[in-house]
């Protein structure tokens, strides 16, 4: 734009002053437009919201939306962006997922059953309604179901990490921490930032100490989870306790130090 309007200037005597104003006006305008389209882009809902007034019928963007609405707990609207994405593509599997689970806290327990269903025809084996289903069980208290869903999960997909996590909760539920201890330790290796494994992981070593106190090795597996939850300060304390009783204990002399140079430096 800039070298044609330059091009055309040079037949002016006053083409310095038109081209400086025409340019200025340009940059203005675009640098304006700039900034506005910056603030669709700031905002994932503002985002996905004039996203699809460009593209009306793409699925992705309605099933984005809802995605988008449901975190910020806007459930209801985020019910109507999936029921849009599923009427655009009825075996699109994650709008039946995320309504399902917007159905769940909203407390319509049988409508939820009703989109896990529909998934689970589209894919028998969907590992993600599995484990949503195999949560439901657990909370309702239904452990023999529980146990049924996550075992059909780990017999087809091994490498599905949440499920490894929920079986570890569902062993320590079902009164076997020694069990949940290495579902949980699997399902941190797998994923190390998972904190919702850490945490596990840490619950199980505190249900173990009550049963034998002053365990040194469960203690230090303690500190280590807590550490892996970024709860840093916490497994030092756990690591101190231990060099009271045990000062020649080295995994938690060695743990210790590296806790304090976290606490120290934040790294």
């Amino acid at each position: 734009m800039v070298l044609v309007v330059e091009k055309v200037g040079q037949h002016f005597y006053w083409k310095d002053k038109v081209v400086t104003a025409f340019l200025i006006v340009v940059a203005l305008a675009y640098g304006v437009r700039a900034a506005v389209r910056n603030l669709d882009w700031r905002d994932p809902l503002n985002f996905f919201k004039k996203a699809i007034t460009v593209a009306p019928n793409s699925p992705q963007l309605y099933h984005n939306l809802g995605s988008t609405l449901a975190e910020r707990g806007r459930h209801r609207e985020a019910l109507t962006a999936y029921e849009q994405a599923l009427r655009l593509k009825p075996d699109y599997m994650w709008p039946l997922i995320g309504a399902a689970r917007s159905y769940l806290v909203l407390g319509e327990r049988e409508k939820a059953l009703e989109f896990y269903e529909r998934g689970l025809k589209l894919k028998p084996d969907q590992p993600v309604i599995l484990v949503d289903l195999a949560k439901m069980a657990l909370n309702e208290g239904d452990l023999v179901r529980a146990g049924r869903l996550l075992t059909k999960i780990l017999q087809t997909n091994q490498s599905f990490q949440p499920a490894w996590r929920m079986a570890g909760t569902w062993q320590l539920q079902s009164g076997h921490p020694e069990k949940a201890i290495s579902f949980y330790r699997r399902a941190v290796k797998m994923l190390p930032e998972d904190d919702a494994a850490h945490n596990g992981l840490g619950v199980v070593y505190q249900r173990c100490l009550a049963l034998v106190p002053g365990n040194s090795e469960v203690l230090n597996d303690l500190g280590v989870s807590l550490a892996g939850a970024g709860r840093v300060k916490e497994a030092a304390e756990v690591w101190r306790k231990i060099l009271m009783v045990h000062p020649e204990f080295a995994p938690a002399k060695q743990n210790l130090h590296l806790a304090e140079q976290v606490l120290k430096t934040g790294k």
